[in-house]
């Protein structure tokens, strides 16, 4: 079994209150009828196939349930998920890459102004986004955070709208008194860590290319290798690597970190590994 890694090192110096919502794309085909709908037609099994867009967040947990549990086939869909990050996620929608989406209002809200054509479903969650700085820093308050340069996933993406909006409400100007830094969501961390960034804005862990395998026995005192799998699947000759770790404090479990192509600066990915423990 894999699970996202939710180790964190930071402090939560802010939190979030956000809608979260279910949208559906409209664009030129619409929502609206099903003669419309960008869906596809039902299969053979009788079920209507749908792209559900989707990021890898904690939150996101009920488009995750949605599929295991069959409550989308007990409405008669076919979901398919597609990743994406941060960046570019308005984008494919706009462009028809996923017909719905589990998301936040900030998220759309200029987009809709714009032009964005979309269907709010409802729904509400709080808690989602944080800024954060390390536990061993100057920064305890959001005051701290003037004249510092935050770390974001992308400018304009829910965590930079939130932090905005926490710094104006404390009396900082966030477009001069702030320096914003773009890194992407699985680099943050290690921004912070090595001192290019102050603080960071981002939503709940994100478990990208990060993994927790448990097992029944003890394994503390055991050696692991892990590879990426798949390799031939992938039809690449650079597939990646894979680094795996005994879990502090935690004798029954491993974790798994999964990465692209060998770079400088290799970034986390989602991929199928291969673990051997050898006891």
């Amino acid at each position: 079994m894999r699970n996202p890694k939710f180790k964190r090192n930071f402090i939560v110096t802010m939190a979030a209150a956000n809608l979260l919502l279910w949208s559906c794309t409209l664009l030129l085909w619409g929502c609206k009828k099903a003669e419309q709908n960008t869906a596809s037609p039902a299969p053979g099994n009788g079920l209507t196939k749908i792209r559900v867009g989707y990021i890898g967040l904690t939150c996101e947990a009920p488009i995750y349930m949605a599929v295991e549990k069959g409550f989308f086939k007990e409405e008669g869909l076919d979901p398919v998920l597609v990743k994406c990050d941060w960046s570019n996620y308005k984008d494919v929608m706009a462009l028809g890459g996923f017909d719905i989406t589990h998301h936040l209002v900030t998220y759309f809200l200029k987009p809709i102004e714009q032009g964005l054509d979309v269907k709010f479903t409802g729904g509400i969650h709080r808690g989602c986004l944080r800024v954060q700085a390390p536990a061993n820093g100057k920064i305890n308050s959001v005051e701290d955070l003037r004249g510092k340069r935050i770390g974001v996933p992308g400018m304009g993406t829910p965590p930079f709208i939130f932090a905005n909006r926490a710094l104006i409400a404390h009396g900082i100007d966030p477009s001069r008194e702030i320096t914003w830094v773009v890194f992407p969501s699985g680099e943050l961390g290690l921004a912070l860590q090595k001192g290019d960034v102050d603080a960071v804005a981002d939503s709940e862990p994100i478990g990208t290319g990060s993994y927790v395998v448990k097992f029944s026995a003890d394994v503390s005192k055991c050696a692991y290798e892990a590879a990426i799998g798949n390799s031939v699947a992938e039809n690449t000759e650079n597939p990646g690597f894979a680094t795996v770790a005994a879990r502090s404090g935690e004798p029954h479990g491993v974790e798994v970190q999964t990465y692209g192509a060998f770079t400088t600066t290799p970034e986390l990915q989602d991929k199928g590994f291969h673990l051997a423990v050898f006891c």
